[in-house]
């Protein structure tokens, strides 16, 4: 939900990016602000048009935003009211991302974010499952979860074009940050 992909040099995906997803871009650049803000802004909008799985979706990077910024309050505020939409869509990406990123406030429950997790991973895409498991790994300490995103994290990269191995794992953070873990 919230990785930028780049390859190559990154240079057209970086501005596709920034026309498309901008609020991915200022994330990656750590740009927070800037972040939350094109977040706010995304969400104001798809609540207008009543894009409810949009809606879900941004106030789940709001929460993992939020979280990084440091304003728990609000990101705890902000991951109820995404779960509660979460489970009336009956989003399987939704619902395990909203288990994982609880994980980054206070009163987290390590266990039952690895059990939401597991109930939801056989229906979502790699790369989220990749992003995932390196946050269960991260903030819920168990180093079978940073196997399995290293699992992952090696299965892209051997069926990435050979030129853009390297460069998948520089420009995309998670990637770096699986690769890096110790």
């Amino acid at each position: 939900m919230g990785t930028v992909y780049l390859a190559g040099d990154g240079a057209g995906a970086r501005a596709a990016v920034k026309v498309i997803h901008p609020h991915l871009l200022a994330d990656q650049e750590g740009e927070l602000d800037d972040a939350i803000e094109l977040v706010r802004k995304s969400l104001s909008l798809r609540n207008e048009i009543g894009y409810r799985p949009g809606i879900a979706e941004a106030k789940l990077q709001l929460v993992r935003l939020l979280a990084e910024q440091g304003e728990t309050e609000a990101a705890v505020d902000m991951l109820g009211e995404a779960r509660v939409l979460a489970a009336e869509l009956g989003m399987p990406s939704h619902k395990a991302t909203a288990a994982v990123y609880a994980l980054m406030l206070p009163g987290g429950d390590a266990d039952a974010a690895r059990a939401d997790f597991a109930a939801h991973e056989s229906r979502l895409d790699l790369p989220l499952r990749l992003e995932l498991r390196h946050r269960l790994w991260r903030f819920g300490g168990a180093a079978g979860d940073l196997d399995a995103a290293r699992t992952m994290l090696g299965h892209l990269r051997e069926h990435a074009p050979e030129e853009y191995r390297e460069t998948m794992i520089e420009l995309v953070p998670v990637h770096s940050a699986v690769a890096a873990a110790g």
